[in-house]
């Protein structure tokens, strides 16, 4: 049996609001490679997203670039999303280079294996699924349904949680937009392969539906 599931990943990123820069510190081999605050440590914080995931992914390889692009990357990740092992407004600098370089690329792997259907060992790397903490209810257009919800304690937990959840999206699936924002509906596939990239609805009956309930006055006239 294979189901689908919705969940919520409850997590605020704390993203660096004041200029970072990488520490080169020999004494200190833990700090080799982190970046720390120039100055006064500042945070904003930002809603944690599926994009974030996508971003982390789509940091270059060593094998298909520098060093020095690999660094700017991640110094632009931090910037949209902070440090992976950050976990309040208090964390004075990121993990060093190798604790990163070996979960971006440890996760890197696996989601090539997932995608190409090869995934079923992964004894070797030490990673865990946040634990379950509450539920809370989505409202959807015509009903209600409760929802599991993880609080990941840090930031490489959340992306970790929505990669281990998040096949279809990665795998280039689509949420159909009729759900998205008027919820179920009888008929409607949640989520589907595009045929292009433009497309938004699983099906016309979907999109029909959708600029029916987004322009009534139309509809009372046809009739």
């Amino acid at each position: 049996m294979i189901i689908e599931t919705a969940l919520e990943i409850n997590f605020d990123c704390y993203v660096p609001n004041a200029k970072i820069e990488e520490s080169d510190n020999p004494s200190n081999v833990w700090r080799v490679g982190s970046f720390k605050f120039s100055d006064k440590i500042k945070y904003k914080r930002r809603k944690f997203e599926f994009r974030a995931l996508t971003d982390f992914l789509k940091i270059p390889r060593l094998s298909f670039s520098s060093q020095e692009e690999r660094t700017l990357a991640r110094y632009d990740f931090y910037n949209r999303w902070g440090f992976l092992t950050g976990s309040n407004d208090y964390t004075k600098a990121s993990e060093n280079g190798a604790t990163f370089d070996k979960f971006q690329i440890d996760l890197c792997e696996l989601n090539e294996q997932r995608l190409k259907g090869q995934l079923k060992e992964v004894d070797e790397t030490k990673f865990t699924t946040p634990e379950f903490v509450n539920w809370t209810v989505h409202q959807y257009e015509a009903s209600s349904l409760s929802l599991p919800v993880f609080n990941p304690l840090d930031l490489s937990s959340a992306l970790y949680l929505s990669w281990f959840f998040g096949s279809k999206e990665l795998a280039g699936m689509r949420t159909c937009k009729h759900f998205l924002e008027f919820g179920p509906k009888s008929g409607c596939q949640v989520v589907f392969a595009p045929s292009r990239k433009d497309k938004k609805y699983c099906c016309d009956a979907c999109k029909k539906a959708s600029h029916e309930k987004l322009n009534p006055r139309k509809r009372r006239s046809k009739k």
